[in-house]
């Protein structure tokens, strides 16, 4: 998971310079800053190219990252396998750079079905990295993984059924996917089916589904549904007008050094009382400090 950045060891006191609290309108977000990816990522692999989005729409996050370096089995006391061992030799031989070698091991471990295996070996198709660049069969990989419930393969399947990739482009299995692994937890995932609901992709354009997922994922830690869901709460679109917990959420992204919530902060900030203020400041502590004790 995403930490949330300190900020000088607390919270940066802004001058309060608003007297109200009224209708706030701020603009949807144009071209947020794509979120971070997280630091347990393998590599950082090209995105897949994503088809245009509308300049009202929220961008999707960044490209989806590898399971983790080594194998941590789903049952707590499930002894090592032959798949296990060979997909942990895999993991150390990629990261000397034997990539043939570590992409015969992984296919051997997902021919046995373990589903991080399959993960790996379809994005090694993906990436052209010991195994030929090959989109079609990366998919087969991915969905054999997703079909075992892995969530960063659901949620792979989200974006390649989004952008066509290796599949027939098709909006709805997107968004069945994406809430596969959004509903696992999968913050990136959370993030995308929060656009779809925006741009009516796959689903009915629905901000009340909109603004619950980009919620979640803002929780996450994911920075552009931080902003997001700051301008939906200071707006009241999709969820009860909150402007205090959405100058939260502003300046939460606003510490990770995302521009637009920046902006959209001072915004708010000018429609603001003082107390409404101070308020929101103390939130944006607890949450950094509930981060942190992560």
């Amino acid at each position: 998971m995403r930490e949330v950045m300190k900020c000088g060891g607390g919270i940066f006191i802004l001058l309060l310079i608003g007297l109200g609290c009224g209708s706030v309108k701020l603009p949807w977000a144009k071209n947020p800053q794509p979120a971070s990816p997280p630091e347990s990522a393998k590599t950082t692999p090209e995105q897949p190219a994503t088809s245009p989005k509308t300049p009202d729409q929220p961008p999707a996050p960044s490209t989806p990252v590898l399971p983790a370096k080594t194998l941590t089995p789903s049952e707590p006391k499930q002894p090592e396998t032959e798949a296990i061992a060979q997909y942990n030799l895999a993991l150390k031989l990629e990261a000397t750079g034997k990539l043939l070698a570590a992409a015969d091991l992984y296919q051997k471990a997902a021919d046995q079905k373990l589903r991080e295996a399959e993960y790996n070996v379809g994005y090694m198709y993906a990436h052209g990295k010991g195994l030929p660049q090959n989109d079609v069969n990366a998919a087969l990989w991915f969905q054999k993984a997703a079909n075992q419930g892995l969530a960063v393969a659901q949620h792979m399947m989200g974006v390649l059924y989004e952008e066509g990739r290796g599949v027939a482009q098709d909006f709805a299995l997107a968004t069945i996917w994406y809430r596969k692994a959004a509903e696992q937890g999968y913050p990136d995932a959370q993030y995308y089916l929060g656009y779809l609901h925006v741009a009516g992709q796959g689903v009915k354009a629905n901000s009340t589904e909109a603004a619950k997922w980009f919620l979640r994922a803002a929780e996450n830690g994911v920075v552009d549904a931080q902003f997001q869901i700051g301008v939906y709460l200071a707006r009241g679109e999709g969820v009860e007008q909150d402007v205090v917990e959405g100058y939260k959420w502003l300046n939460i992204a606003s510490f990770k050094n995302h521009q637009r919530a920046k902006n959209a902060r001072m915004e708010l900030l000018e429609q603001m009382r003082p107390d409404a203020v101070t308020e929101a400041q103390k939130r944006t502590g607890e949450y950094i400090a509930k981060q942190q004790q992560k």
